[in-house]
């Protein structure tokens, strides 16, 4: 996903490919009309996606080409605005991993840990 057309200054725009999740924060801009574009392709999410956003509605158009297009209409006074594209089942898998794979970091410092102590104990 990428934005098309922002109404405001971009503050974050990043795309997490293994978690397959999506994030755009703006700061909104008073003197702009008009709404956020943001395009969507629908390979990375095959069973879908969802969307969230702090302020705002959405809605999902198609442009000439059969692509998505996420419409998010802000007000102009409602500062910053985030919004959230994501593929639920895989980002909670994702997370999931990551949190195992900081357990079994700490495990294997802890065990090196022990082995350097009990060495150092054996030896004094």
């Amino acid at each position: 996903p990428y934005p098309r057309a922002v109404a405001g200054e971009i503050l974050e725009a990043r795309y997490d490919m293994p978690a397959r999740e999506f994030v755009l924060s703006f700061q909104r801009d008073t003197t702009v009309d008009g709404s956020t574009r943001v395009f969507v392709p629908f390979w990375p999410f095959p069973t879908g996606f969802s969307v969230t956003v702090t302020k705002g509605s959405v809605a999902m158009e198609t442009d000439k080409d059969n692509f998505g297009i996420l419409v998010w209409e802000t007000h102009k006074s409602e500062g910053l605005c985030t919004m959230r594209i994501f593929d639920p089942e895989r980002t909670a898998r994702v997370r999931q991993n990551r949190c195992m794979r900081t357990v079994l970091i700490i495990l294997a410092v802890l065990s090196i840990i022990l082995a350097i102590v009990l060495a150092f104990s054996l030896t004094s």
